[in-house]
C-alpha cells in the first residue's frame, strides 16, 4: 500500500484554486508515477467545493479515473472508528454489514470483537460510494 497524499481541513468556505490544484496535482502525479496498481482506494468526505469546482470530490474522481482507466476503485466519504475497549493481542472476529443502500451511497459497519469472550474492541461505521457502471463513479454532495 502506498499514501500518496493526505490532508485535512475544516469548515471554512470555498478551496482555492491554487490549493486544489496542488493537492489533485500530487494525488494524480503520484498515482501515475506507480502505476500499474491493483487497486485505488480514496477516502474522501463529500463536502469540499472549491473556487472552481462546486462538486470538488466528483473532479478528483474524474481526474483519478482518466489516469487509471476504467476499473473498480473504492470511495468511502465518511469513515470513522470506535474503540470502546483497548484491543490486545489475541484472536479477532470482525462481522461487517450492510446497513442501508441508496442509489449512490451504501452505509456499514464493521464489528470487531475479542473471539473468546466476543467483547467488542471497535466499531466502524462508513459510507461507501457506488460506483457507475460506465463511468465508474458517482459522487454524491451531501
Amino acid at each position: 500500500m502506498v499514501l500518496l497524499i493526505w490532508g485535512s481541513g475544516g469548515a471554512g468556505g470555498y478551496v482555492t484554486d491554487d490549493a486544489f490544484e496542488h493537492i489533485v496535482g500530487g494525488l494524480v502525479g503520484g498515482l501515475s508515477q506507480s502505476l500499474p496498481v491493483d487497486a485505488v482506494y480514496l477516502d474522501l468526505h463529500g463536502t469540499m467545493c472549491s473556487e472552481t469546482f462546486q462538486d470538488a470530490e466528483g473532479e478528483v474522481l474524474r481526474r483519478v479515473r482518466a489516469t487509471i482507466g476504467f476499473f473498480q476503485m473504492a470511495v468511502t466519504s465518511s469513515l470513522s472508528n470506535n474503540f470502546p475497549r483497548r484491543p490486545i493481542a489475541a484472536d479477532m472476529i470482525s462481522e461487517a454489514r450492510i446497513v442501508k443502500t441508496k442509489k449512490r451511497l451504501a452505509f456499514g459497519e464493521v464489528d470487531l470483537s475479542r473471539a473468546v469472550e466476543g467483547a467488542r474492541i471497535a466499531l466502524v461505521t462508513l459510507t461507501y460510494v457506488i460506483s457507475n457502471a460506465l463511468t465508474g463513479c458517482y459522487y454524491a454532495v451531501f
